[in-house]
């Protein structure tokens, strides 16, 4: 296992941290990845926050176009009390204009960062978004 410092977490340490995992990654911004692979349910993003001495992971899921908001904030609710690991919100940002559950996860590395403990944080972050979505267990909410 890698301990990096504080002071030398950079976003292309995390690149490398996750590549080496096995992952495909791409740079989206100064302090952000998109990870994406065949060995993960759903894409995610992984942002350095280095004001916040934190790493957020996060992914998102559409819903069907005929949820409207009251049934997404209630899916969402309880997605929020049924799910220990992530929290869930809805953001309305997307250009097309349909709604969006958002979850995210957030990592301190005030102390630094053990690679493996990056890793093992976004495999259960992936696994808890992705058995949030049995929550929909009559496919009403989601494809």
């Amino acid at each position: 296992m890698t301990l990096v410092a504080n002071s030398d977490l950079d976003i292309q340490i995390i690149d490398k941290c996750v590549k080496d995992s096995g992952y495909a990654t791409k740079f989206e911004g100064d302090n952000s990845i998109y990870v994406s692979d065949s060995q993960l349910d759903f894409p995610c993003w992984i942002d350095l926050l280095s004001d916040l001495y934190a790493i957020k992971i996060s992914t998102y899921i559409e819903f069907k176009k005929d949820v409207n908001e009251t049934e997404a904030l209630n899916f969402v609710n309880n997605a929020c009390m049924s799910v220990v690991f992530p929290s869930f919100y809805i953001a309305n940002d997307n250009p097309s204009g349909a709604l969006r559950m958002y979850s995210c996860y957030f990592i301190d590395v005030e102390n630094g960062l053990e690679s493996a403990y990056l890793m093992k944080s976004m495999v259960r972050f992936i696994g808890a978004f992705s058995w949030s979505l049995t929550l929909d267990d009559e496919d009403h909410f989601f494809q």
